[in-house]
């Protein structure tokens, strides 16, 4: 009956323009803030006549531009789901909608397609002790927008790779060996998420990855707060950093043979913890390289966050 009570809905919106919603579906689709578009809506899991039992068949069967939305009902999936279009991929509830890697296997591999959005989600025991490259969500792609979700116990909560655009907002990541990396990625954004208990890593690592915004995040009870590794003009603004082993640490490397000066990545009104009076220091490094042979001589370094927040930003 609700499925029935959607469709009209959905063709009422198409035709009139109104934005009427009625339904719980619909409901969660648009406080998650979901692009509208002229798409259809294929279901997972639940009761409804049609609806699909695994999330990776209505993938299959969807096209550019399309809505997947996966009722709790049928959680967990025990899935690794490929997403190589450009969809809506929406959870009912992101505390009762559960993707679970099963410890073996990435939860999310966005590969192939750009303008991914997803939203709703537990994403979970994406883990393996013989497998090295798992993650709750792996980024291959540009301008995808993950919110909304839970990302736990996994590897790795988020790795984006190569890959540009991509807006991380509104995610709860926590309990994973290591919270969000970018590498060899520019241009993305980091905002308004809590990363805590990632205890093996940093909450966020920026390796060979340049351009990026890192704000308004609550970053806590890590191995690292965030880690810059051979990166420049990053921004690091607006964030709390709370009880983390090491709050932030940084290194560039620079070869003598041709050597230039890193652009600086900017630190700015953190909260450290603590209310600071004087600006922070961040300790890192320069390590200078000698080609032939590979002869890394490391330098200490500082960055400095000149007006360090007095106290920690409501988040």
């Amino acid at each position: 009956m609700r499925k029935n009570i959607i469709t009209v809905v959905g063709i009422t919106i198409l035709f009139l323009g109104t934005c009427i919603t009625p339904s719980v579906a619909i409901d969660n689709v648009k406080s998650k803030s979901v692009p509208i578009s002229n798409g259809n809506i294929l279901y997972v899991g639940g009761t409804g006549e049609g609806n699909y039992s695994k999330i990776q068949d209505a993938i299959n069967d969807a096209v550019d531009g399309d809505t997947v939305f996966v009722y709790a009902y049928s959680s967990p999936y025990y899935e690794y789901i490929r997403v190589n279009k450009s969809i809506n991929l929406i959870g009912e509830d992101k505390e009762t909608t559960i993707i679970d890697g099963g410890g073996e296997r990435t939860g999310v591999l966005i590969w192939g397609a750009d303008e991914v959005y997803i939203s709703g989600f537990t994403i979970q025991n994406c883990d393996s002790e013989i497998w090295s490259y798992i993650y709750g969500i792996r980024i291959y792609s540009d301008f995808n927008t993950i919110t909304g979700n839970i990302i736990t116990k996994n590897k790795v909560g988020i790795l984006i790779d190569t890959s540009k655009g991509n807006i991380i907002t509104g995610n709860t990541i926590s309990y994973n060996g290591g919270g969000v990396s970018l590498k060899f990625s520019n241009g993305n954004t980091i905002t308004g998420n809590t990363i805590s208990y990632n205890n093996n890593s940093n909450g966020i690592t920026i390796a060979n990855s340049h351009d990026n915004n890192i704000t308004g995040n609550t970053i806590s009870n890590n191995l690292g707060g965030v880690g810059v590794f051979d990166s420049e003009r990053n921004i690091i603004q607006k964030n709390n950093f709370l009880h983390n082993t090491r709050q932030a640490l940084f290194w560039h490397y620079i070869s003598l043979i041709n050597p230039e000066n890193p652009e600086r990545n900017i630190w700015n009104q953190n909260y450290w913890n603590r209310t600071r009076i004087l600006p922070k220091l961040i300790i890192g490094l320069i390590i200078l390289i000698y080609p032939i042979p590979i002869i890394p001589i490391p330098l200490p370094w500082l960055n400095i966050d000149w007006h360090p927040a007095l106290k920690p930003y409501d988040i």
